[in-house]
């Protein structure tokens, strides 16, 4: 597979380029919940769309157009940076569960799980390796800085919140099983910024979901 040449930032603040350490990203979303593909995106050609559209009370935007659609899955949904280090964790195949226009405004968020449902975050932080991300696509012009709320130790219970910074054409990638906030423009006054979420699941994990569940269940009633 053709690795692309990016820089990724670990939360540890180490810079490298993707092709030279994949293994290290995979096992930095593994363990730390989280890395930054930076200026790994580009949104210019989607972000006309959604100027003249209103986002619904969570800030998400309807895809109701096909071209629109076809425009997202193609840039997007197929990134070539998240595939390679979404293979380099399992060979097998990882598919796309959900890609949601948003919309990014100013002032922080608490932190906050967004999986729908809270016990089967529990199940994807319980199963070993990479079974579920999360990508969020940021849009913007140069200027502007992003902020995010994250709780590292999340996937083992309750850890320490820090904030971690974006900036735009930035993809910030996480394990599901991350606490983390909705994301918001720093820069004040703040001006929205346009944003892509994509989430992923490994194939396998939705093959034995049923039987780790009950694995899962079984260590709670010991």
């Amino acid at each position: 597979m053709d690795i692309p040449d990016i820089q990724v930032r670990l939360l540890n603040g180490e810079q490298f380029s993707l092709r030279e350490s994949i293994n290290k990203v995979a096992l930095a979303l593994d363990e730390d919940g989280c890395v930054m593909l930076k200026n790994a995106m580009d949104l210019t050609t989607i972000e006309g769309y959604f100027s003249n559209k209103e986002p619904d009370q969570f800030g998400y935007f309807a895809i109701d157009d096909d071209s629109l659609a076809r425009c997202v899955k193609r840039e997007l949904v197929t990134h070539k940076a998240v595939e390679a280090i979404l293979f380099t964790a399992h060979p097998d195949d990882f598919r796309v569960t959900n890609y949601q226009p948003s919309i990014i405004r100013g002032g922080k968020r608490e932190v906050h799980s967004l999986l729908g449902r809270p016990d089967e975050g529990e199940l994807i932080a319980s199963t070993p390796g990479l079974v579920a991300v999360t990508c969020t696509h940021f849009g913007g012009n140069d200027s502007q800085l992003i902020g995010i709320n994250i709780e590292p130790g999340s996937r083992y219970g309750a850890g320490k919140v820090v904030e971690i910074e974006a900036n735009v054409h930035d993809v910030f990638m996480c394990n599901a099983w991350l606490k983390r906030s909705v994301a918001w423009v720093r820069e004040r006054p703040s001006t929205a910024i346009d944003a892509i979420i994509v989430s992923y699941l490994w194939e396998e994990f939705s093959r034995k979901k049923a039987c780790v569940l009950v694995i899962y269940v079984l260590k709670l009633l010991r």
